[in-house]
């Protein structure tokens, strides 16, 4: 009896410690398509909903605009991560093309962000896939699409700089370091 009671008090103080909510780096699929999503990263939090971004790192709070956030924008993913002690956002969301609006083709843009503090700084937006809303017959899913090729992209470091990769493009997150 005392066994199970210590294993149930185990359990609640898991799942109800402030440690148990710390560390979420990404938003899941629901919390994308509502365009809601807590993440929390060290000490900081960060609150990312449709009117920006929320920061709280612990001392300061700020508020700052996100690019995409209108109704016509689908995230697609965001995460927080540290790379060579940079704090890190990225988010990837399907906007509609601007050089082709009347042709339903919207671009997947990949952004890069830098968390310093309560400020928020893009380092570089690209575009890694595109994709067309096919046309709609009776009685089919209202948002079906045809997609492009996803380009393989990701953030690396080469001689203590970070660089963006898209494809077999790539180019440094801080054009200072040049």
């Amino acid at each position: 009896m005392r066994a199970n009671l210590l294993k149930v008090c185990l359990l609640v103080s898991l799942f109800t410690s402030p440690a148990w909510a710390r560390g979420k780096s990404s938003c899941i699929s629901k919390e994308l398509r509502l365009k809601s999503c807590r993440l929390s990263f060290q000490e900081a939090e960060y609150n990312l909903s449709r009117t920006g971004l929320r920061i709280h790192d612990g001392t300061w709070r700020g508020v700052v605009q996100l690019p995409f956030v209108d109704e016509t924008t689908d995230w697609h993913s965001v995460k927080i991560r540290e790379k060579q002690d940079t704090r890190i956002l990225e988010m990837k969301a399907w906007r509609r093309a601007a050089s082709a609006p009347d042709l339903e083709l919207e671009n997947l843009h990949w952004m890069i962000f830098e968390l310093s503090g309560t400020n928020l700084n893009l380092l570089a937006d690209k575009v890694v896939r595109l994709r067309r809303r096919q046309m709609v017959s009776e009685g089919q899913e209202p948002h079906k699409f045809l997609n492009g090729k996803l380009d393989a992209h990701l953030i690396l470091v080469e001689d203590g700089k970070l660089l963006w990769k898209v494809g077999h493009k790539k180019g440094p997150l801080f054009p200072e370091e040049q």
